[in-house]
């Protein structure tokens, strides 16, 4: 294979036209590096050998070790569970110890359970009489409850009554208001009737004033002198002329002046003149008085029953000037209002009575519970004093029980003992 490289080369070397020495050394040198990779590799060759023997025997000697770990495992397994059974046999023992001490201290309970019981029996029967004593009293709570619920409810009863009086009572003063406004009309109509008579006689009145002044006035100018008129007119202001007093002074001024004409005829001496005005003067009001004391004293009647009436109704007040209508509408609404107070008090009377019967029912329902939950503690306290009396009679099966259990598991120590032995 050499030779033929490098002939190879050589031609190769010629066909390119290079210098046949400067070949023969180059193959020369390649002679000789490829003879020393030959030496080396056959070396290595030998190297390879030698590890492939040494890897083989590792090989065995790590499946020996293998083997010997697997072994070893197993061992450990072993150890372990030994070690294992022997805590669980000291836990076994040391529950069974701490068994024995709890089965002696429940009995030392038992024991000190069994006296409470006794004193709790003897608690509970006082209790049951303390609450046979309250059931009494209960029932004694009740019986009177329910007593003044009847009650409450007969004077519900009387109240409504009352109420329907009252509202009767409003209903006929309603219509007796109705019929007042009604009255109240018709005197204001009256009232209008006997102005309208007045401003009448007023104005007759300036008449027969105006014909006197008149004929005063042609008596002056035939030379008679009038000073009765003065003398009647005297001490009056102009301004505060009642309807009395002008229809005095009218009479009194026709009578004087018809008197007055027939002196102007026959004429007389100063001193009868004198004399007759003086009892003209002392008579005339007299005969006024008796001639219109009927007009007035009819008119004085009728205001009075007016006033009577208003006042009664309304405090009526004599100016003429305040309106009936207004002071009455305000009597009626205070009456309404005082009506509907009245009725308001009524109804929260009831109200209170209403709250009074609940709060009598909620206390009836509560005792009623009461009731309930002592019935429900007495049967309670029954059944507990059975159960206890029941555990008092079968104190000795307990230990018994445990015994058993103890001796069970103590067979089954010695039974895992054994096959641990063998």
């Amino acid at each position: 294979m050499t030779s033929n490289t490098v002939t190879v080369t050589s031609g190769s070397f010629e066909s390119f036209g290079g210098d046949t020495c400067k070949d023969d050394l180059e193959t020369s040198d390649l002679i000789t590096c490829v003879a020393d990779l030959q030496f080396n590799k056959q070396k290595l060759q030998e190297e390879n050998n030698k590890f492939k023997l040494a890897l083989e025997a590792l090989e065995e000697a790590n499946n020996q070790l293998t083997e010997d770990c697997y072994e070893l495992h197993k061992q450990m397994k072993s150890a372990q569970q030994s070690i294992k059974r022997t805590n669980l046999l000291k836990e076994e023992l040391e529950e069974l110890k701490i068994n024995l001490n709890v089965s002696e201290e429940e009995k030392t309970k038992i024991v000190t359970q069994n006296k409470q019981l006794e004193k709790e029996n003897q608690a509970l029967i006082l209790k049951i009489q303390n609450l046979q004593e309250e059931n009494k009293r209960n029932i004694m709570d009740i019986d009177r409850l329910e007593r003044k619920i009847d009650e409450l409810t007969k004077s519900e009863i009387e109240h409504q009554m009352k109420l329907h009086m009252c509202e009767n009572t409003l209903l006929n003063k309603d219509a007796s208001l109705h019929k007042k406004d009604l009255h109240i009309e018709d005197l204001k109509s009256v009232l209008v009737e006997y102005n309208t008579a007045i401003e009448n006689l007023r104005r007759e009145k300036n008449q027969l004033m105006h014909e006197l002044q008149q004929s005063k006035q042609e008596l002056l100018l035939n030379g008679f002198n009038l000073h009765v008129d003065g003398q009647l007119y005297r001490g009056i202001p102009e301004g505060k002329k009642s309807l009395h007093s002008e229809l005095i002074l009218a009479q009194s001024t026709e009578a004087s002046g018809s008197e007055w004409l027939y002196n102007s005829v026959n004429p007389p001496s100063l001193d009868d003149v004198m004399d007759k005005e003086k009892m003209v003067l002392l008579r005339e009001p007299e005969q006024i008085r008796t001639e219109f004391t009927a007009t007035l004293q009819k008119l004085h009647e009728e205001v009075c029953a007016v006033e009577t009436l208003i006042a009664a109704s309304l405090q009526w007040v004599t100016d003429p000037e305040i309106n009936v209508k207004e002071r009455w509408e305000d009597k009626l609404t205070d009456l309404r209002h005082d009506l509907e107070t009245k009725l308001n008090l009524c109804i929260l009377k009831l109200r209170l009575l209403g709250n009074y019967k609940e709060s009598l029912d909620k206390e009836f329902l509560k005792v009623v519970g009461n009731l309930e939950r002592s019935e429900h503690k007495y049967r309670r306290v029954k059944k507990e004093l059975h159960f206890r009396l029941r555990i008092k009679n079968r104190p000795s099966m307990l230990p018994r029980k445990k015994l058993s259990l103890c001796s069970a598991s103590w067979r089954k120590l010695f039974l895992k003992g054994k096959i641990s032995k063998h």
